[in-house]
């Protein structure tokens, strides 16, 4: 898997790409510095990250006056509000609760480089992960020249991932997601590389650390090295495999241990990276209607138990596992409800894959229909932004997907192993979300393997063309 040196000739083009990947998380951030969406996400992390500067208290939350300020803040303007923009009377003192069902990357992150400037703003943290995301085009590209040995593959992909709305729009919105899917592809390549490399053990613990510092943001990346050496098996051998996955593996979760142990001596329970399984598995009963009383809303599930068990308090060990308790009896109970709920979520997760959030306020074609009692067919005429907007977030992430699948599947026997390296990533990424609760920006992680398989079909496709009109033409005769 040596790449070859189309890497130093596809230089200026990289350099371009980077650029233009910068430039479109930058005008996402421009256009909205202040993200609305995912607020009450992001918000958390900078409360976390308010107490360790303000107040020098690690990993705890304000659930009092000052973290209803700021909320009330965020509802009133309907923009995330800067911290450094709330006040509260002189004296209050903070209501603090340790913090449990978020990972604390985020706020770390927040805290860091607010310490530093002095000025607790998003801004700092959405400019660094905008630059950090255009970065990962040239690993991209590493990643697709290395499996695959092609330049052309390799540029288009790394194209892909430029021009690709739904990572571009998360650069900057100040939550876990974007870095959940940043180090997973990071940790993929340094997976890929460990494989033949002469050195492996510099590679696997390198990919260690990039799978480390992603459980502070998202834990299923714990996953990946594991199903990775199991699908390098055929590739590499067992032993080999074995070892690029379990020393990862093992390097996580020396870097999870002060986490895990904080959470085993504040809660006095074994708690490895987070809570959460319990809500997300009864909210996510809420996915599809239901007479059960699961309601996919953080709000109301949390007054409904409130109302039978006012002792539990949100976001507390006691309240995550009372409704796990909820989920698993309502399994039981009607596990065709369970099979139903599971079957929309593959559908929703392939074909009917959607992340409307970059979109904006984009108008669909019925809302907009009902708004001027005019007909549907003249929406792409009086609305032609919106109407962009929607087809390309209704078609862009199924068509990449499906043309994925389909080249993976046409080069099966060409290139089998290498795909399976690829495709164990959506297996450990995306295979947990199936039974607990899912949402589209979930599956971002996985985002580059369908773009590194659809640009390998182009590269073939066009391959074709240009050997097509090479070929000589028969002489007419007569």
């Amino acid at each position: 898997m040596r790449a070859s040196s189309g890497q130093s000739s596809a230089r200026p083009w990289l350099v371009a790409l980077v650029a233009i990947a910068l430039a479109i998380r930058v005008a996402f951030l421009v256009g909205d510095p202040h993200p609305y969406e995912l607020a009450g996400l992001s918000g958390g992390n900078g409360n976390m990250a308010h107490q360790i500067v303000a107040h020098g208290r690690w990993f705890e939350e304000d659930t009092g006056a000052w973290a209803r300020a700021v909320q009330r803040a965020t509802t009133e303007r309907r923009q995330l509000a800067d911290p450094a923009d709330v006040r509260v009377p002189a004296g209050t003192l903070p209501r603090l609760r340790p913090e449990v069902l978020e990972m604390p990357g985020e706020a770390l992150l927040l805290a860091g480089l607010w310490r530093v400037t002095g000025d607790e703003r998003y801004v700092y943290v959405q400019v660094l992960q905008a630059i950090a995301d255009s970065l990962l085009v040239l690993v991209v590209f590493w990643l697709v020249l290395r499996l695959y040995r092609r330049r052309r593959a390799a540029l288009v992909a790394a194209g892909v991932y430029t021009t690709f709305l739904p990572l571009a729009w998360m650069a900057h919105v100040p939550n876990t997601d974007l870095w959940a899917a940043d180090f997973t592809l990071l940790t993929t390549a340094a997976l890929v590389k460990a494989l033949d490399a002469e050195r492996p053990l510099r590679w696997r613990l390198a990919a260690g650390l990039c799978v480390g510092a992603g459980l502070y943001f998202r834990p299923t990346v714990m996953l990946v090295p594991l199903v990775f050496a199991l699908c390098a098996i055929p590739f590499a051998g067992r032993r080999r495999a074995l070892l690029s996955g379990l020393v990862p593996f093992g390097v996580a979760l020396l870097l999870m241990a002060p986490w895990t142990i904080r959470n085993a001596v504040e809660f006095h329970q074994a708690i490895p990276t987070r809570i959460g399984v319990g809500q997300a598995l009864w909210e996510g009963m809420g996915e599809l209607s239901n007479g059960y009383g699961a309601v996919l809303n953080d709000g109301v599930t949390a007054r409904q138990v409130h109302a039978l068990r006012p002792d539990l308090e949100y976001g507390t060990p006691a309240y995550d596992r009372y409704l796990q308790d909820k989920a698993v009896r309502l399994i039981r109970a009607h596990p065709l409800f369970y099979a139903k709920v599971m079957a929309r979520r593959a559908v929703f997760s392939t074909v009917a894959l959607r992340n409307f959030e970059w979109a904006g306020a984009a108008e669909a074609p019925f809302a907009y229909a009902d708004r001027t009692g005019r007909s549907v067919l003249t929406w792409p005429f009086a609305e032609p932004w919106d109407a962009l907007r929607v087809v390309l977030a209704s078609i862009w992430e199924p068509l990449l997907l499906l043309a994925g699948l389909a080249t993976a599947l046409v080069t099966r026997r060409r290139w089998w192993r290498r795909h399976l390296l690829l495709l164990a990533v959506p297996l450990a990424t995306t295979l947990p979300y199936l039974f607990l609760h899912l949402e589209a920006r979930y599956l971002l992680p996985a985002s580059f393997v369908w773009m590194s398989l659809a640009a390998l079909g182009a590269d073939l496709a066009l391959e074709r063309v240009a050997v097509r009109r090479r070929a000589p033409q028969p002489a007419l005769v007569g």
